[in-house]
């Protein structure tokens, strides 16, 4: 007779379905659960005790569960879908005795500041797929934060230009190569883009993929490469990093990048402001001003 923890998985699942989660989030649900039931803690949810979670973190942590030590930052996303899963058998009257308030998350390293050479995005482009390359290409070109790159709407694109929102609801303008722009007009003239560059068919109204179906779209490029420690932002800091081997000044930098400066810093750039799509082409492309 199956254990109740696998119907209880399920009818979660048949929830988040019917919620219209990505494929990617179900996929990694359904993962995680499984193998959560498979190591036999309990077999039936509302017998889970916090007990129990503490001993499932230790064993990612050990490497007793999946034969490989698991990182802080990889055992907190794992729990999170636990919790997730623990909350809804709550709200459907499931008498669940775990207190999540009390569910400790384990400590993660400080990230690593990585970042990739040109030549490593050039191996990835070679062989991505059409959305995936100009997804690559246009972060590399641009240095676009994660929530840039998915609320990018074609309103936003003038010829190279991108002029976005971005952090602390600051406007500002990026800009792309022309090798880019010709996989953009391909990419919009394929998939008929009229709003969202990135719309998703989960949805069916146009709204774009959520942030990490586009991360892991990225990464699996990466991977496929031969590359590993792929994040979304490391796509930023090689972005920064190519324009400053490349010749670009602290001041420049900082204008590509649109980080908040110095007054002093500010009056200085002032400059720049009718100019910078001629800097970034020296930048970018070589061309001399």
């Amino acid at each position: 007779m199956e254990k109740p923890i696998y119907a209880q998985i399920e009818e979660y699942l048949d929830y988040c379905r019917a919620r219209q989660f990505t494929k990617q989030t179900m996929d990694t649900k359904t993962r995680v659960l499984t193998k959560f039931a498979e190591l036999e803690l309990v077999d039936d949810m509302q017998e889970l005790t916090n007990r129990d979670i503490n001993k499932w973190m230790s064993m990612q942590s050990s490497g007793v569960a999946t034969g490989n030590i698991v990182s802080g930052r990889t055992i907190n996303s794992r729990l999170n879908h636990i919790v997730a899963f623990i909350k809804y058998l709550r709200d459907m009257d499931y008498d669940i005795s775990v207190k999540t308030r009390l569910i400790e998350p384990a400590k993660e390293k400080p990230p690593r500041r990585s970042w990739f050479t040109r030549e490593q995005i050039e191996r990835v482009l070679k062989n991505a797929k059409p959305m995936e390359k100009l997804l690559i290409s246009l972060t590399f070109d641009s240095g676009l934060r994660a929530t840039e790159l998915r609320n990018l709407r074609l309103k936003n694109i003038n010829g190279r230009e991108m002029n976005i929102v971005g952090k602390g609801n600051k406007a500002g303008t990026v800009f792309m190569t022309p090798r880019t722009r010709l996989w953009m007009n391909e990419w919009i003239d394929n998939k008929g883009i009229t709003d969202y560059l990135w719309p998703s068919p989960a949805y069916g109204d146009g709204r774009p993929y959520s942030i990490d179906e586009l991360r892991y779209r990225m990464r699996r490029e990466f991977e496929r490469a031969g590359i590993e420690g792929f994040y979304l932002h490391a796509m930023r800091h090689s972005f920064a990093t190519d324009i400053q081997t490349r010749g670009a000044s602290i001041s420049q930098a900082q204008r590509l990048l649109r980080h908040s400066n110095s007054a002093t810093t500010e009056v200085y750039l002032h400059a720049l402001d009718n100019g910078m799509i001629g800097v970034y082409d020296q930048l970018k492309l070589g061309h001399t001003l």
